[in-house]
């Protein structure tokens, strides 16, 4: 799909050629570190195939959250589980039509709800990850003064946000500016394929788990308030 959009002229897409040994997701974002094309872009957002970037201001682009959020390098958005809507078979449709119903801001399922990604401008940073960008630590220490974060309420996220971590707090969590829609069930059946599947950071397929992290929480909780 993504080669047949670059030749529309949509997208610039890099393959990953994962090596034997290799996990998918880490490898394509080394690749994407040491890719110029990659790394002088004005602003770079790392998000999963099963993501969807709502912005909830302005006329809804990522224009708008970029002009809320001003002088800021990077902005933590915050996940919103969506649910499976009580949907058991896979069907036609636009994943984002089919799963509109997500997690309570107010009363999320647990903390995994508060993760995040990260819109940032990739020449503050020395390289990135899955969630995040971070700074190089042999070559300096992680200081507010090297990089502006903020949540989407254009609040500042502390200094523990600068070293590390994935996850916001209650007190830094922000549903303001925007989220990221997270169908990581989608129906019953597309679950379980999934499931099948693996994640692309890990070939054990056990570790979607069909019980305790995942069902459990977020297809059958998931779903209590609108999706905007």
């Amino acid at each position: 799909m993504l080669i047949r959009l670059q030749e529309m002229g949509h997208v610039q897409h890099f393959r990953n050629d994962v090596p034997e040994g290799k996990k998918p997701q880490p490898n394509a974002l080394a690749l994407g570190t040491a890719n110029p094309e990659v790394m002088d872009s004005q602003w770079i957002l790392i998000i999963d195939a099963d993501e969807f970037l709502n912005v909830r201001i302005g006329d809804h682009r990522v224009d708008d959250l970029i002009a809320a959020i001003e002088t800021a390098d990077a902005v933590l958005i915050n996940w919103r589980m969506m649910g499976s809507c009580g949907r058991a078979r896979m069907e036609p449709g636009l994943v984002t039509q089919r799963f509109q119903r997500g997690s309570s801001h107010e009363n999320p399922a647990n903390g995994l709800v508060w993760s995040f990604r990260c819109l940032f401008r990739p020449e503050r940073f020395d390289y990135f990850n899955v969630h995040r960008p971070k700074f190089d630590e042999k070559l300096r220490s992680p200081a507010p003064e090297l990089a502006k974060w903020v949540n989407c309420s254009f609040e500042d996220v502390g200094e523990r946000v600068y070293r590390k971590g994935w996850r916001s707090n209650a007190d830094t969590v922000s549903y303001g500016f925007g989220q990221i829609n997270h169908c990581a069930v989608k129906s019953r059946e597309e679950f379980f394929l999934k499931r099948l599947r693996g994640t692309a950071n890990s070939k054990n397929a056990g570790r979607i788990d069909m019980v305790v992290i995942f069902w459990k929480q977020y297809g059958a909780t998931a779903h209590i308030s609108p999706n905007y």
